[in-house]
């Protein structure tokens, strides 16, 4: 299933709700086609527009089918991943945007802004500024994991200067 982390009357969900029926990924596009506002994260769905190498005709003609109604709302679907198929069949359909991996100190001042989200919930976290560092420096050594793969992946990775992740918007949003 699906979580909804995002009511448009409540704000963001402390406790995501998971939506029924969106279990797979015809259905989380059946239910996608039905809202009339919204914002659609759909993360690592690449691999289902074209499993195998190959395009999933009946996943690329409903997402071709959801841009065109989406023109008439206010929704817009977001794919997030490595990398999106290079579809002729969705050119007109999806925009590529394509933003760095975050710095050091991004990662630093995400690190703290969980870490008061988690005491502000009433957990008592008290990591010392040793272990701060050591989670810091472990994220760190992740990120680095992940470009080397993407250096090793079809030339996606260009150097730490500009570095990528790719945000792929089918909207009827202007």
């Amino acid at each position: 299933m699906t979580p909804k982390i995002v009511d448009p009357k409540e704000g963001v969900l402390q406790n995501p709700v998971l939506v029924a029926d969106t279990d797979d990924p015809e259905s989380v596009l059946s239910f996608i086609s039905e809202q009339k506002t919204g914002i659609f994260l759909l993360c690592d769905y690449a691999p289902h527009i074209t499993p195998y190498g190959q395009e999933d005709s009946t996943l690329v003609r409903r997402l071709r089918e959801i841009a065109w109604k989406l023109n008439a709302t206010k929704a817009t679907i977001v794919f997030v991943g490595l990398s999106f198929p290079d579809l002729k069949t969705l050119e007109k359909e999806v925009t590529q945007i394509e933003l760095g991996l975050p710095q050091e100190s991004e990662i630093e001042e995400s690190i703290e802004m969980q870490l008061e989200n988690l005491k502000s919930s009433g957990l008592n976290i008290n990591l010392t500024n040793e272990t701060q560092i050591a989670l810091l420096q472990a994220l760190l050594l992740i990120d680095g994991a992940f470009k080397r793969e993407l250096a090793g992946n079809a030339g996606e990775y260009r150097g730490s200067s500009n570095q990528r992740m790719i945000f792929h918007p089918i909207s009827g949003a202007k």
